[in-house]
């Protein structure tokens, strides 16, 4: 298992569903989004893949800081995997559904203002369920933002102390044209017993 920590989007497994073991791996970490056709040539996981034994690649979210939540998330997903894997004794813990994840639906902010989200990171969503909306800064109005689709939050524009203003896209003032959130469709993903 090869760990990175990217921007303030959905923590992720990337592993290749053809190689023998690597979706039992993936169904026993307990990662919320499961991206099941790796394309990720060149890192350490791919290698290992390319060999015909199980790997994969963990995106944990909260870059530049480190979130208590992903820390006992890895710390779980790396007990589950050594117990799936024959290395540990012990019962699996898989607190949330788990998904392998689709297509993507970008949501824009269709005019200027503070985007106040509703929904958090890796919530499941469903077609026309209110996501945010925008408050114009000069007026007061508000434009509600609904999901175009159904699907889980793989990213959404917050503000507050899980805003990261430094990273382009995360701010919770949005220009017309921005994104302010992106929508991943899934798929249920089996669970090792």
């Amino acid at each position: 298992i090869n760990f990175h920590a990217w921007q303030n989007s959905a923590s992720c497994l990337f592993t290749d569903r053809s190689v023998p073991g690597a979706e039992a791996l993936a169904g026993s970490f307990g990662n919320v989004f499961n991206i099941m056709e790796d394309d990720l040539k060149g890192c350490l996981h791919s290698r290992v893949l390319e060999t015909g034994r199980p790997a994969a690649l963990v995106e944990t979210h909260g870059q530049c800081r480190i979130e208590p939540e992903a820390v006992a998330r890895v710390r779980q997903g790396i007990w589950n995997t050594m117990v799936t894997m024959g290395m540990l004794e012990g019962p699996l813990e898989l607190p949330r559904p788990m998904f392998a994840a689709g297509g993507e639906h970008l949501i824009r902010a269709p005019k200027a203002g503070l985007f106040i989200p509703l929904k958090a990171l890796e919530q499941v969503t469903r077609a026309g369920e209110l996501l945010g909306y925008l408050l114009d800064v000069e007026t007061g109005d508000r434009t509600d933002i609904v999901s175009p689709v159904d699907g889980a939050i793989w990213l959404i524009a917050r503000n507050g102390p899980k805003a990261d203003v430094v990273l382009q896209g995360m701010q919770a003032y949005a220009d017309q044209g921005d994104l302010i959130a992106l929508i991943k469709e899934i798929t249920p993903l089996r669970k090792v017993q």
